[in-house]
């Protein structure tokens, strides 16, 4: 393959470990690298290409679940080119690894490509986790702290109004990082940008984690979707940390499908979607306003049983003056 690769057949370094200079991920000067053999490097570039199969269902259940998502979301749009900046991504990163280090993790230097790939993949996170916000809430808006409503446990509306508060901070941060991905990447490079980015990447799966789930439904399949994506996402890290320890370029395969593969649960959220929020209360409350509708109806046909004998007697005596009132007209016309 073209460009630059990380391993090379030199017969005067036969060796299968190869040090890497400081424009590694882990930005170690001793960093070492175990090399893919040809099994593992078909592995991880299937896996890359993966990435648009995974998209184009994410996309398509969106589409499906348009009209019940803008019911439901802040912003469906957010939603959307979150799942498109997947895609994005996805290609920066294939040409990336095709040009910077043979398909392998170690070895590759700070460059627009590589920026463009940490902007696309941290800046679908953030979109995300901003577009399933719930419907009908601002993000700058005032606490319910401050609302003052009548009535109501002090005690709880205290809690409610702390964690609006947390929430509104929540999101500051999200759209603080997307903003901040770029300039960052280009300040301090890859393997110094990388742990801030995450950062700020794991508070965005954490917020989608929960939107995914109880803004959407919440019903098993949403809560599968949230659950599904956080924990595909934390196994990725883990697994990344697992490679910058050990440098094992086989893992590259694994944590890719991690990473690509989170998308699946979040597909299957986003088809779970419900247009109305089901509370567990709801079955009992509307048989007890049924009930209330009931003697209602009752109650008033007895008021109309009771007005009826009033009518009835009307009547009679309207039919008695009119049977009297003909007899006189018999009177007169014999007279």
């Amino acid at each position: 393959m073209g460009g630059y690769h990380a391993h090379t057949d030199d017969s005067e370094n036969i060796s299968s470990m190869t040090s890497f200079s400081n424009s590694t991920l882990t930005g170690d000067d001793d960093f070492v690298s175990v090399p893919l053999t040809d099994v593992q490097r078909i592995a991880v570039v299937v896996v890359h290409f993966l990435t648009f199969a995974v998209g184009a269902i994410s996309i398509g259940a969106f589409l499906y679940k348009y009209d019940t998502l803008r019911k439901r979301i802040w912003c469906p749009y957010l939603l959307l080119m979150g799942l498109v900046f997947f895609q994005i991504a996805g290609a920066f990163e294939i040409g990336n690894h095709y040009y910077e280090g043979n398909w392998e993790l170690a070895g590759f230097p700070s460059d627009l490509i590589n920026g463009n790939f940490y902007f696309f993949n941290f800046g679908a996170t953030y979109l995300n986790a901003l577009g399933l916000r719930k419907k009908g809430v601002p993000i700058f808006r005032r606490p319910i702290l401050c609302c003052g409503g009548g009535g109501g446990n002090n005690k709880s509306t205290v809690v409610a109004g702390l964690l609006d508060v947390l929430a509104m901070i929540f999101d500051l941060i999200l759209v603080v990082g997307f903003f901040i991905t770029a300039p960052a990447y280009a300040v301090l490079g890859r393997a110094d940008a990388v742990g801030i980015l995450s950062g700020f990447a794991a508070l965005g799966g954490f917020a989608t984690l929960f939107r995914l789930w109880r803004n959407l439904g919440p019903n098993c399949g949403t809560l599968f979707g949230g659950l599904g994506w956080w924990i595909m996402v934390v196994c990725g890290i883990v697994l990344t940390s697992v490679y910058m320890s050990t440098g094992y370029e086989w893992l590259h395969a694994l944590l890719g499908s991690f990473f690509v593969f989170c998308l699946i649960p979040m597909t299957v959220g986003i088809l779970c979607a419900t247009e109305e929020q089901v509370n567990d209360n709801d079955d009992g409350d509307n048989e007890e306003n049924q009930d209330e509708n009931n003697g209602l109806v009752k109650d008033d046909n007895d008021d109309v049983e009771a007005a009826c004998p009033m009518e009835e007697s009307t009547d009679k005596n309207l039919d008695i003056d009119n049977e009297s009132n003909s007899e006189e007209n018999k009177e007169l016309k014999i007279g």
